[in-house]
């Protein structure tokens, strides 16, 4: 049929051991066609880890894997972080040494993913998450290409199969490193997203959104920079908290085979490459648009206008009130999360803190399997925590089962349309009981346990 595309959110404790596999499925879902892959650094859900900062964010078709990393050590007499980008890997777990301890690939199994480790050490396992896309209809184009090192300058990359007037969603990950599967200390990492819609006849429009942050090395103190962007899908900033280079999604073509990225803000270094993966979602609907988060009340149902009921939400989170403007030198610098959900018993929050101006670092990171669990920078305190209660026609309904902000903070969202989706004001995949394993979604893990 038409518009079969499907997104599962799937979470497991990967086994860090050399060699082992550890499986993320949903029944049902078919073969996957690619997959993002958030790896932190806790080992217990709910309960934030004060070792380090630490996040890898990767893309995995089943041919070619890329990933982004970051370290930022935890009770240091001056800050001691790390980053690396890879092309051979769809998550890597860096030490304060700047050394690998577990690497990784994906691979295609019945209704799920395989990650399995390239590289890997016997340390704890830690929970991983999987987003999963597939389904007849959803076409997919994992790309690198080293961007244009002059300020303004294009790069083309290149798509297959990709059909003219579908709505197109395309996540990149980008880190100040000209070298690749290599460190770099400092960190100076982006995530970000662009919804393309549109034509070749009638032209097209281009929404995008991104996270970036930063943390100085060898600095006193500790010395968090962090930026919600609306015009770019790349944002870097300096370890010294200045704006640096981004990139911005400028020109779209399905006859072509192409799209365009500008580089933004300075040129970038020479050779530097980031990594794309695009989604063509057949006559499904995507969206990507800016919302604040609640200051109130038991439930938040944002005023979002989505003109479709979504399957899938995500969320980058930050703890600024204010877009586009580069953070530093108070709390809400410290702060970011990734929010991923896909219904009932598929939900999952991956957020890292650090805490500025402490004279011994102060950096944490935390997995929930919530809708969204964000921190103050030192975890003392919980900013956010929300259960998923509904996707509606328009929007999204979360529980709010505790919240301490009197400033509404910036967020950016990613949806894509349910298959099959209903007429408005008939909401899907309502929560029904909340009960633990009841709803068949995850199973996996390194046991095959389910729950």
């Amino acid at each position: 049929m038409a518009g079969d595309v499907k997104v599962a959110v799937v979470s497991a404790a990967l086994d860090f051991s050399v060699s082992a596999t550890t499986d993320f499925t949903k029944s049902g879902f078919g073969t996957s066609k690619a997959c993002i892959v958030l790896l932190g650094h806790d080992t217990t859900d709910g309960t934030a880890v004060t070792v380090q900062s630490r996040v890898s964010i990767g893309f995995s078709d089943f041919t070619d894997d890329f990933c982004i990393t970051h370290q930022d050590e935890n009770a240091s007499a001056k800050v001691d972080c790390d980053a690396l980008k890879s092309n051979t890997a769809c998550y890597i777990n860096l030490n304060t040494g700047a050394n690998i301890e577990v690497s990784g690939i994906a691979s295609t199994i019945t209704d799920g993913v395989r990650l399995t480790n390239n590289a890997g050490s016997a340390v704890t396992d830690r929970f991983a998450t999987v987003i999963m896309f597939g389904g007849a209809d959803l076409t997919v184009a994992l790309t690198r290409e080293a961007i244009n090192s002059s300020e303004d300058g294009t790069t083309t990359r290149a798509h297959s199969g990709f059909t003219d007037g579908n709505d197109k969603l395309i996540f990149f990950v980008g880190t100040d490193i000209g070298s690749e599967d290599s460190a770099s200390t400092g960190i100076n990492n982006s995530f970000g997203v662009c919804h393309v819609s549109g034509s070749d006849g009638g032209g097209y429009t281009f929404v995008q959104r991104c996270l970036g942050w930063a943390s100085d090395h060898n600095n006193t103190e500790g010395t968090p920079y962090s930026v919600l962007r609306t015009t770019e899908v790349l944002k870097i900033i300096t370890e010294g908290g200045a704006s640096g280079w981004g990139l911005e999604v400028t020109a779209f073509s399905s006859s072509g085979n192409t799209f365009t990225v500008t580089t933004r803000g300075t040129g970038a270094g020479a050779g530097m490459e980031v990594y794309s993966l695009a989604l063509d979602i057949d006559d499904r609907t995507a969206k990507v648009g800016s919302v604040d988060g609640p200051t109130s009340g038991t439930s938040w149902a944002p005023s979002v206008t989505l003109g479709f009921t979504p399957q899938y939400v995500g969320l980058g989170l930050t703890d600024t009130d204010i877009e586009n403007s580069i953070e530093a030198d108070d709390v809400q610098a410290g702060v970011l999360g990734i929010s991923s959900v896909a219904g009932s018993g598929e939900e999952t929050c991956h957020s890292w803190y650090n805490a500025e101006n402490t004279a011994t670092t102060d950096t944490a990171n935390l997995f929930r399997s919530r809708a969204i669990d964000l921190r103050d920078d030192d975890t003392s305190q919980t900013l956010q925590d929300h259960s998923f209660s509904s996707f509606d026609s328009g929007g999204w309904t979360y529980t709010i089962n505790s919240e301490d902000e009197t400033v509404a903070k910036k967020w950016f969202y990613w949806a894509i349309e349910a298959v099959g989706a209903p007429a408005a004001g008939q909401p899907t995949m309502r929560r029904w009981g909340g009960i633990p394993g009841m709803d068949g979604n995850r199973s996996g893990g390194k046991f095959g346990r389910s729950w």
